[in-house]
């Protein structure tokens, strides 16, 4: 049977040996230790393990040992290291130090150590542990960071619970980010652009922190066609996205490029990191929160999380309070638009009653006046038809209907009310649908209208009489003309045919009595009187014709009319085309005459403006009249020119169609010509034959 193993006695060593295997298990430790020891005497590195190589980056022991312990602390410490090393050796206590400081690469490190004296050669020596600490410190200080932010959200969702103005709330805002989260400088801007688009700029509204003329030293762009020259703030506005640069004393790529106008001020002022987060209403940038921080690894991606909701948070704040302003400013207006309201209301001169269900609700003072009593409470809660005469009831019921189905008041409706000394009074009422202490009503306005009345139906009398002086004017200048053309015919053309019977006689004993050489002189003179009587024969009945067309009396309207057409078109070369399909004997003379100069006013206006060269003429009725049409193909008539006040030829057209109760209408298309169309209808011929009649009998 063997025997087990570790059940032998351990070997007896010497004391050298047992020195030796002392110092080769203190090797095997410190070598294998995770932290880096260092050993120096006098100052002096005389030991180093792999960890402290690691630590310091260096390549291998030789680098590091024999060098001074101090060359590896970085200068701000080392009066601190010197003193701890010394008091070392006169306290047993062990306080740990924490140093940063930088590998041989440039590395940054923070270093928590730990001196001791261990025996060296007959004296002491001092032994280092130093521990790595920097992922610590930096998950601490991004702990730090975090809680900051968190601190800065949680203020802020307390000051929008408070904040009643936009500007306060984001001053509040910027504060707290500086002085709660840390930042060294906090602004929100409003990105703002001209009409064309060609100039696009953020201005800042709020600001805290160490601004120190930051935001006036450049313009802030959000112009994507720069995006160069644009910042976290200008980028986060113009892309809608959260924006980051770290290490910003830094750029890109130094050889080649310039640093930026807003990095160069940045970094005047001790800035290292800068974050731009855009402030979104419904998916569109209106604003951003920009921050600046002195460290170059700030803003990581968990602190970014939390910026972006602290920047929806402020955003929503923002919306609401101008939601907010808004309302206050609405219910303001609202108020004023109440209060002009009544104040128009109590102190109009129309009566304004308002009632629900026909119980009077409301009367301003004129309603009160108006119904005959001295105070609005003998009126209110009243049924509103008990105040209105019998006969008008049915027809405000249906009034009241109408409201019901459409969205707009009614038109006027007219009452007519006799008192009991025969007096006419006319009042006008409108009706609206309206909402009264939150019940649906109905305004009604009640306006005094008999002295509008009197003045329209005075108006009206003196528009008729002044027409019927107009037509008697043109019927006695009718007559007139008939007079002077019968007079002229009946004398001058007697006299005229003497002459020319007195000048055939003459030339016939000239011929027989006188002989040559004077009587081919004589034969000459009297032809020469014979072509000027026949010249002026022509010119007289020109003449009449002009003052009284004896076709007109004679063959009736539509010969007189043909007449006209060809006499127009042998004097203009205006081919005039004639369809006359109307028996017009009926006619009365005086509606004939107008008719016939309503045709030369048409006739004159073609020749002097419509530059035509055919017009036609058409004259015809149906089951309710007469229509003449004169159509011409020339430039067309101005569509403003029938409503012109000096457009006196156009004016007597109609006041002469009017005696008939007829109508003129002026159609023009500009290159197609105009229509003038007249209407005289049956019912209009039989009021003039009436109204004629009646004025027989009366001169009778």
């Amino acid at each position: 049977m063997m025997d087990a193993p570790f059940t032998s006695e351990p070997p007896v060593l010497t004391p050298a040996q047992s020195a030796e295997e002392s110092e080769r298990r203190y090797r095997a430790l410190v070598e294998l230790s995770p932290d880096a020891i260092v050993v120096h005497f006098n100052g002096v590195i005389v030991y180093v393990n792999e960890a402290a190589l690691r630590l310091v980056c260096a390549p291998d022991r030789e680098s590091v040992i024999g060098r001074p312990f101090l060359d590896f602390v970085p200068e701000e410490f080392r009066h601190a290291v010197v003193e701890r090393t010394e008091r070392t050796l006169e306290t047993p206590e062990r306080q740990v130090l924490g140093i940063r400081s930088r590998t041989l690469n440039g590395q940054e490190l923070y270093i928590e150590g730990m001196s001791v004296p261990i025996p060296y050669q007959g004296s002491y020596a001092h032994q280092v542990v130093l521990r790595d600490v920097t992922e610590q410190r930096r998950a601490e200080r991004e702990l730090f960071r975090l809680n900051r932010a968190l601190k800065a959200i949680i203020a802020v969702s307390q000051t929008l619970a408070r904040a009643t103005r936009e500007q306060q709330f984001l001053e509040d805002v910027c504060r707290i980010l500086c002085d709660t989260g840390g930042y060294r400088l906090a602004w929100v801007g409003m990105p703002e652009a001209d009409p064309d688009g060609r100039q696009k700029i953020i201005h800042p509204v709020v600001w805290m922190g160490e601004e120190n003329g930051y935001l006036r030293s450049h313009l802030i762009s959000w112009d994507l066609s720069k995006q160069k020259n644009l910042g976290p703030g200008g980028m986060a506005a113009a892309t809608g996205r959260t924006t980051v640069m770290r290490g910003i004393q830094h750029p890109p790529d130094p050889l080649n490029d310039e640093p930026e106008l807003w990095r160069l001020e940045a970094i005047k002022r001790g800035f290292a990191s800068v974050i731009g987060v855009p402030l979104l209403h419904n998916q569109s940038v209106f604003g951003v929160l920009v921050l600046y921080s002195r460290q170059d690894d700030a803003f990581d991606k968990e602190e970014v999380k939390l910026l972006e909701q602290l920047a929806a948070d402020i955003a929503f704040g923002i919306s609401t309070l101008r939601d907010r302003e808004e309302h206050r400013r609405a219910e303001s207006a609202l108020g004023e638009t109440e209060d002009r309201y009544r104040l128009l209301v109590e102190h109009s001169p129309e009566a304004i009653v308002v009632y629900c269900d026909w119980i009077l609700e409301y009367v301003n003072p004129a309603a009160v006046r108006l119904l005959g009593k001295t105070s609005a409470d003998e009126l209110l809660g009243k049924h509103f038809l008990d105040f209105v005469p019998e006969e008008f009831r049915d027809a405000i019921k249906v009034r009241s209907t109408e409201i019901e189905c459409e969205n707009e008041g009614h038109g006027g409706l007219t009452l007519t009310y006799v008192t009991e000394s025969g007096e006419k009074l006319y009042y006008e009422s409108v009706g609206a649908r309206t909402t009264y202490n939150g019940k649906p009503a109905r305004q009604i306005v009640i306006r005094d209208i008999t002295g509008h009345k009197h003045v329209e139906a005075d108006l009206e009398r003196s528009r008729e009489e002044l027409r019927e002086l107009a037509a008697h004017l043109q019927s006695a200048r009718e007559e007139e003309r008939t007079s002077i053309a019968r007079e002229i015919h009946d004398e001058l053309g007697q006299d005229l045919t003497g002459l020319k019977m007195d000048l055939a006689l003459l030339e016939d004993l000239v011929i027989e009595h006188v002989k040559a050489p004077e009587l081919n002189e004589m034969t000459d003179r009297i032809q020469s009187m014979s072509d000027l009587l026949n010249q002026t024969v022509h010119s007289v009945r020109k003449i009449i014709s002009e003052l009284r067309p004896v076709l007109l009396d004679k063959l009736g309207l539509s010969a007189a009319i043909e007449w006209q057409a060809e006499e127009f078109q042998s004097r203009t070369g205006i081919v005039c085309e004639c369809y006359l399909t109307a028996d017009d004997t009926s006619f009365p003379r005086d509606c004939a005459t107008a008719v016939y100069r309503i045709f030369q006013e048409s006739l004159t206006n073609v020749l002097r403006h419509a530059e035509a060269t055919r017009v036609t003429v058409s004259f015809g009725r149906d089951e309710s009249g007469f229509e003449l049409e004169v159509r011409d193909n020339g430039v067309g008539i101005d569509r403003d020119a029938p409503s012109k006040t000096k457009s006196f030829g156009l004016i007597g057209m109609r006041e002469r169609a009017h005696m008939f109760s007829g109508s003129v209408e002026i159609l023009g298309t500009p290159g197609k010509g105009t229509t003038v169309r007249l209407v005289i209808p049956d019912s209009g011929l039989s009021s003039y034959n009436q109204k004629t009649q009646h004025a027989q009998s009366i001169s009778t």
